[in-house]
């Protein structure tokens, strides 16, 4: 008797072949769209508290510039070149009149001021206008580790750059209201962040 031997070649279909690439796409597609969408929010989150941040430092400026005036005050009277600000005695004032300045261009609507943290100035001129608001906008320099005016040739800018805005009104005669407005884009989309603080008069 003579046994034949059958030679079975076993492999996978071409249905089977797609249901394992399928079932592979899903568990590798899966964890890389949750990380990349953990990274989003990352970096929204970043500039969140950035933003957050410099609308602080904004404020600050204006309260430190407020008590030093306040200050000054208390030991050299105003003369006749410097005013005191509001009959409420709220901020006295020195020459350079920042507070008076910026309530001043604090009143067109798309007209706002900025500050100078390392000087402590309330800057109010040239002011910042829109559209554009060129004089408003911040980046982070990597060489001097602050976050500045865009350099002409962007040496060491890097990051988003986020637009600062600066308002103070004059509520009542005993009462000025600060805002801050810090903007930036997030994946092409507008962001805002408003920081508003109310200083009342001292006396």
């Amino acid at each position: 008797m003579t046994n034949k031997i059958k030679n079975y070649k076993k492999g996978f279909t071409l249905v089977e072949s797609l249901v394992a690439i399928s079932v592979l796409l899903v568990g590798v597609i899966g964890p890389l769209s949750l990380a990349a969408s953990a990274i989003s929010d990352g970096i929204f989150a970043r500039n969140q508290i950035t933003a957050n941040y410099l609308a602080q430092e904004a404020v600050e400026v204006v309260i430190n510039k407020r008590y030093a005036l306040a200050r000054r005050a208390q030991y050299i009277p105003p003369t006749s070149g410097e005013t005191i600000f509001s009959t409420g005695y709220i901020i006295p004032e020195d020459s350079s009149n920042q507070f008076a300045s910026c309530v001043a261009v604090s009143a067109s609507p798309n007209t706002y001021c900025t500050v100078n943290p390392q000087s402590g100035a309330i800057v109010s001129s040239p002011s910042c206008a829109g559209p554009d608001y060129a004089e408003c906008k911040l980046v982070y320099n990597n060489v001097s580790h602050l976050y500045q005016k865009p350099t002409s040739s962007a040496a060491g800018d890097a990051g988003p750059v986020f637009t600062r805005k600066l308002k103070i009104v004059a509520v009542n005669s005993n009462e000025v209201k600060v805002t801050v407005q810090v903007d930036w884009n997030n994946k092409a989309t507008p962001k805002s962040l408003i920081l508003v603080e109310h200083l009342f008069s001292q006396g």
